[in-house]
């Protein structure tokens, strides 16, 4: 094992309804939601490893396609995960 995941071996869980969350913002398709963005800003609140302006940078960056959308998606994440 690496001693990077060790530090995320303490346990902790969260849980954000991220399906809801694509709905609202129209990330995806009925079939077929879309909740990459929204899952790394749950990630980013519940791991401490990674700053929320820097996954809104790189989603700015890199997804070209609703950018917005998925700004808002992970921000909504990031505050809401429990």
């Amino acid at each position: 094992r690496s001693d990077y995941f060790k530090e995320i071996e303490s346990g902790r869980v969260g849980a954000i309804d991220a399906r809801a969350i694509a709905r609202e913002l129209n990330l995806g398709t009925t079939a077929s939601l879309i909740i990459n963005t929204i899952m790394l800003g749950a990630f980013a609140r519940i791991s401490g490893m990674v700053d929320i302006e820097l996954i809104t940078a790189a989603i700015r960056k890199n997804i070209p396609e609703k950018p917005e959308a998925n700004i808002s998606g992970a921000k909504r994440a990031y505050e809401e995960v429990k």
